[in-house]
């Protein structure tokens, strides 16, 4: 099991009784479908109160375990996402970057693989849940995957 910290206040605002402040636990669940993310068995609990997700089942691999702790993290309303999901194929593991003021995918691929011109990289990473590479917000996170290496 790991634990994730996000910024409660800031993310993506989802909600189906019109009211994206407080998120239910089916609204976070269809996020995850919606992203078209797989979990297989999935148990999903939300305590909006304390904005603490708990979540559980199996992904194929470890980017979409990645992708399914940022997707919910990136709520608006979450703080914390308590993970338990079985990865079938491991590999690396990406780093998890904040977005800051002025932050563009160029300048954070400058600062994290030292060439802005991988920007591109970390978008791919990121999708679906990043719709577009200038669609960044200050407080979100973003998954930052080791480069792969040429032969």
């Amino acid at each position: 099991m790991s634990l994730f910290e996000f910024n409660k206040d800031v993310g993506k605002a989802v909600g189906s009784n019109g009211n994206t402040c407080k998120p239910s636990q089916m609204d976070l669940i269809k996020e995850v479908m919606n992203l078209g993310l797989e979990v297989e068995n999935l148990g999903l609990q939300f305590d909006f109160t304390g904005g603490i997700v708990r979540i559980k089942g199996e992904v194929k691999t470890q980017e979409e375990r990645e992708k399914v702790v940022l997707a919910l993290g990136n709520i608006l309303g979450v703080a914390i996402v308590s993970e338990n999901l079985d990865v079938k194929v491991r590999g690396p593991g990406a780093v998890f970057c904040p977005v800051y003021t002025g932050d563009t995918l160029a300048k954070i691929a400058k600062r994290y693989y030292g060439n802005a011109k991988k920007s591109q990289e970390i978008f791919t990473a990121n999708q679906p849940i990043l719709e577009a590479p200038d669609k960044l917000y200050p407080g979100q996170i973003l998954r930052i995957p080791p480069l792969k290496q040429s032969i």
